[in-house]
């Protein structure tokens, strides 16, 4: 198994892992954030589905040589609508990833705010991005009272269905 495609599966993996912790969100928290005073509050658990969507379309387009225009935020017609959005999502950075060579991984690629960054470090930010809001999911979950921790599926198992890669 090369780097890449250990990368792709975890990519996929936590694509799955976010879309499961939006499905075991009370549907009263979905759209639930604090206000923190001064116009200002947190995000909600869809509005950081929909970052991370548009996180992994823009980071593939990146890892394809395409030229890095940020994808619109996508919108969600229901919970179920942003758990396949982002499982989609995911499979198509995962794609992205498969395909770079390992030259590419030392290669730089040229993100749009952050500048250059190394193909082998910017295959890992938009799976740290997933990562880091699934967390903040789960916090939006026991502040709604859910303290029970939602296991995902796919952190039972190790292998995908090849249907689900």
């Amino acid at each position: 198994m090369t780097a890449q495609d250990f990368m792709a599966e975890h990519i996929v993996r936590m694509g799955h892992s976010m879309a499961h912790f939006v499905g075991s969100t009370q549907p009263d928290m979905l759209n639930w954030k604090k206000d923190l005073g001064d116009g200002k509050s947190t995000r909600t658990a869809l509005e950081v589905t929909a970052e991370c969507v548009q996180a992994n379309f823009y980071f593939a387009s990146l890892l394809r040589g395409e030229d890095g225009d940020r994808p619109a935020e996508p919108n969600f017609s229901s919970p179920g609508d942003a758990q396949r959005q982002i499982v989609e999502s995911a499979k198509v950075l995962a794609d992205a990833v498969r395909n770079l060579s390992d030259e590419d991984m030392d290669r730089e690629f040229i993100h749009r705010v952050r500048g250059p960054i190394l193909g082998k470090v910017l295959m890992m930010g938009a799976y740290r991005n997933m990562a880091y809001h699934s967390g903040q999911i789960n916090l939006i979950q026991s502040l709604g009272g859910d303290t029970e921790f939602h296991l995902p599926p796919t952190w039972i198992g190790w292998e995908l269905p090849e249907t689900e890669r």
